[in-house]
């Protein structure tokens, strides 16, 4: 009889924990001496809310002695050492499986994985609103494909298992099914992938393309894929060459598009107490300048546009112009990032530290373990005070004191770097016993992880 756990929002088949024991013992440390070093670390990442912690509350950094193991610090470890030490433990983390998904939980719902196509129906009738929305989602995470004989396209959107919504709301209204994506690896979370094919990706296709303006020439491409096998081989290699260049077509846009957009691509950040900005990355240009346009006209919003380490950005600051588009996008359906909006709007300075800890939470693990804590950010804050302030004194020909100001912020990055170190160590030793922990047990996981 196979065997499930509850995992938030999805069920995970138990595995087996021999591989993960093997590879502890290559890096001399026990899952005991994890769970031991966990219990007292930092929280790690975020999942849905509506569960309670399983992990302690840690102490203050700094004060937990993980003496004698490899990969775990100790107080008398340099920032070299510590450095080396997470550099092992991410090394570890790449070759740590998770379980695998095999359903989910949304609206109140089970769903079994994968989701099929016989238990769903497109809808008839559909939302222009809605439809723009779910094109501006596609244009930014979702992807074309040929079939492998040619006899047709794929429409395909992965995402998170933390966020099956999005995905649910595309099988509503296009039909197609959900299935696994990709398995969990380290820090590489699960994936759900919701596909469809054949006629049902043709209708799709033709919808979305009404809306949609960095895609708009694939889907009309994948709308009107051709019978014969020689002009299916030209339409392959135009669908390739699409891919390649900016293919956008300027268009009409709207404020659901711009919020489906954002749902997939955008950023909502923090700067210091109560700075807040939203940020937009893309390969090329076309679709944000469209984007731009729309802000300025409807808004008189300033959105510019800039290139950045081969990225295209497009920039939104002021915290009062931030809160206004957030509020906008979610009345307009906004559905992956709803929480951080929410959060970004009720930011205020007396709950700034919560609120960045929270957003924090809310996205991915691409800088997990490099985020700033509120000591962290308390530190940077001082530390760039004080160069300013002998910035001023330098300029003022006040030199000795500009040295002696300068020499205590080399102390101070220092010890910033080193708590940040240990830090980073201390979360990076409560995912791994996180992630072995799912392997093993039948437990519901908490709103403190993923």
């Amino acid at each position: 009889m196979r065997k499930f756990w509850s995992f938030g929002s999805v069920l995970m088949t138990r595995a087996p924990r021999a591989a993960t024991q093997r590879m502890l013992g290559r890096l001399l440390i026990s899952p005991a001496t994890f769970r031991a070093a966990a219990s007292s670390g930092p929280a790690s990442p975020d999942l849905p809310s509506g569960s309670t912690s399983c992990v302690k509350t840690r102490p203050e950094l700094g004060m937990a002695d993980f003496s004698g193991e490899r990969g775990l610090y100790h107080s008398g470890d340099t920032l070299t050492e510590v450095q080396e030490k997470n550099k092992q433990l991410r090394s570890f983390l790449q070759t740590l499986s998770w379980p695998r998904l095999t359903g989910f939980k949304a609206h109140g719902k089970l769903f079994q994985l994968p989701v099929s196509l016989k238990e769903s129906s497109p809808s008839e009738l559909l939302d222009p609103k809605r439809l723009s929305y779910l094109a501006g989602f596609f244009d930014g995470d979702g992807c074309v494909s040929f079939q492998r004989n040619l006899s047709g396209c794929t429409l395909k959107v992965d995402q998170s298992f933390v966020q099956p919504e999005i995905l649910l709301l595309f099988r509503d209204m296009f039909g197609g099914s959900i299935s696994r994506g990709g398995d969990g690896k380290g820090l590489r979370r699960p994936l759900l992938s919701w596909q469809v094919y054949g006629s049902l990706a043709r209708h799709a296709a033709h919808l979305l393309s009404t809306h949609s303006i960095l895609k708009k020439r694939q889907l009309l491409l994948a709308a009107a894929w051709p019978d014969e096998q020689a002009d299916r081989q030209v339409a392959n290699v135009e669908l390739r060459s699409l891919k390649q260049y900016d293919s956008a077509v300027v268009g009409t846009c709207s404020l659901e598009y711009i919020t489906g957009f954002f749902d997939a691509e955008g950023y909502v950040g923090q700067r210091g107490h109560t700075s807040l900005f939203l940020q937009l990355g893309q390969k090329h240009s076309t679709v944000l300048h469209c984007l731009q346009g729309f802000l300025q006209s409807e808004f008189r919003v300033n959105a510019p546009v800039r290139f950045y380490q081969s990225l295209y950005m497009m920039d939104i600051s002021g915290t009062s112009t931030c809160k206004f588009l957030l509020h906008e996008m979610l009345r307009a359906g906004l559905i992956c990032k709803a929480q951080q909006a929410e959060a970004a709007i009720g930011l205020t300075l007396d709950n700034c530290d919560d609120t960045r800890a929270a957003l924090a939470r809310m996205v991915g693990n691409q800088r997990f373990g490099q985020k700033l804590d509120k000591s962290g950010v308390g530190r940077a804050f001082k530390i760039k005070c004080l160069q300013s302030r002998a910035g001023s004194l330098l300029r003022q020909g006040e030199v000795k004191e500009a040295e002696a100001i300068l020499q205590e912020v080399a102390g101070l990055k220092e010890d910033h770097q080193l708590l940040n170190a240990q830090r980073e160590n201390q979360e990076l030793l409560q995912y791994i016993d996180w992630v072995q922990g799912l392997q093993g047990n039948f437990w519901q996981v908490t709103d403190n992880y993923m």
